[in-house]
């Protein structure tokens, strides 16, 4: 518990309050948020494009077998 006289405290409390204020206004927004990662949608693209590559290996090797 502190004893500090009620106008100390409350300039405190009100510098503290302005302190944030001032610190939302001038903060940037984070680099995240502003320009996003593509890991997710390339990542599926990449898992995508190996099926794909896969189905038509294998097609392609059975059309080779009977077409012999």
């Amino acid at each position: 518990m502190s004893f500090e006289p009620r106008s100390i405290k409350h300039s405190q409390n009100r510098s503290e309050t302005e302190r944030k204020r001032d610190q939302d206004e001038h903060s940037i927004e984070p680099r995240h948020k502003k320009h996003p990662s593509n890991k997710v949608r390339m990542a599926n693209l990449y898992y995508n494009t190996l099926i794909v590559l896969f189905i038509i290996l294998t097609g392609g090797l059975i059309f080779w077998e009977y077409s012999r």
